[in-house]
């Protein structure tokens, strides 16, 4: 096999590489999107639910019970995001990978003076700014409710072991505030290798 042949496969096999990627990326993005949109909307209408006063009385919930309830979607919103979190790790690893392996062998094979492949350059777009801000807004707002549903769950409860698992539940969130300020860190992290 001479060297054009060498290079000719070398390209075909980036480019299989490169199709792989953006179809994980796309396909994880897409998955983040759908959880988030279906879980919320399911959480947004159970709460509603929970702390409407219109129930009759054979069915409505007693404090201690409204509190476990309201826990409960605070402890979902927290995996929701946390699984929202993991997916869209796996697509900055992929990006990653773009940016820095195959951006240099396409760039090597091609004999080509700049990185190819430079997502980097999604920064200076007029979108990305209202896009990060966004992004920002939906996670801060997620994070206000679960604290004010914890708040609420808070008055509700009168024992300890309750009052724990209130605790405990804030803790969840707490945690998972962490896990998305790792996340935005690293999404800008990631976004830089490229330049």
């Amino acid at each position: 096999m001479n060297e054009d042949e060498r290079l000719k496969l070398e390209f075909e096999l980036l480019l299989d590489e490169k199709k792989h990627a953006d179809q994980t990326i796309a396909s994880f993005m897409d998955l983040q999107t759908k959880i988030m949109a279906f879980t919320f909307s399911a959480l947004a209408i159970v709460a509603g639910w929970v702390l409407s006063p219109g129930k009759s009385t054979d069915a409505a919930l007693q404090d201690p019970q409204k509190a476990v309830a309201l826990i409960i979607i605070v402890v979902i919103s927290c995996f929701t995001l946390l699984l929202i979190s993991t997916t869209y790790g796996i697509s900055l690893g992929y990006i990653y990978v773009k940016n820095t392996y195959l951006s240099a062998q396409f760039k090597r094979v091609l004999s080509l003076n700049y990185k190819p492949l430079n997502t980097a350059a999604w920064k200076e777009s007029p979108g990305s700014h209202v896009i990060s801000i966004a992004t920002a807004a939906i996670w801060f707002v997620i994070f206000a409710l679960n604290i004010v549903l914890l708040a609420i769950s808070w008055r509700l409860v009168h024992d300890c072991w309750e009052k724990a698992a209130v605790i405990g539940a804030l803790v969840v969130v707490l945690v998972t505030g962490y896990v998305i300020w790792f996340t935005v860190n690293a999404m800008g992290k990631t976004e830089e290798k490229g330049a």
